[in-house]
């Protein structure tokens, strides 16, 4: 009988074959290529110049998009004031209760807005039939 081939599955021929210490892939990934995560955390934190009513004010991305939020609960527009209410709730309810600025008076307040938004939601439902 012959021997087994030195060719075969999972066996490449001698002369192709890597060499001890060398990289299947020698170039690698790109030193500091950004993922999706790092562009958007590197897009909030930029400064941008609003105008307000003092004048110019320099601000993050992310302070911009709040502020913009606020704006558009204070002019009444539910998703806003559902997506600031959500907010709000999840950093008052949450914090412990050593906190004296953080009351059960500032829940049932942030549950009386729950409440009015539902209430409102329920009447523009009933309006569109």
């Amino acid at each position: 009988m012959s021997k087994v081939s030195e060719v075969g599955y999972r066996r490449p021929p001698k002369h192709s074959r890597y060499k001890p210490g060398q990289s299947g892939n020698p170039k690698g990934r790109p030193k500091g290529r950004p993922n999706l995560a790092r562009l958007i955390e590197k897009t909030f934190a930029e400064r941008l110049t609003i105008k307000t009513a003092d004048g110019p004010r320099q601000v993050t991305g992310a302070e911009l998009v709040l502020l913009r939020l606020r704006e558009k609960a204070a002019k009444g527009d539910l998703k806003a004031i559902d997506l600031s209410l959500k907010h709000l709730a999840a950093i008052y309810l949450d914090q412990d209760e050593s906190d004296p600025e953080s009351t059960a008076e500032d829940a049932e307040i942030l549950r009386g807005f729950e409440a009015i938004l539902n209430r409102q939601r329920r009447l523009k439902g009933k309006g569109d039939e």
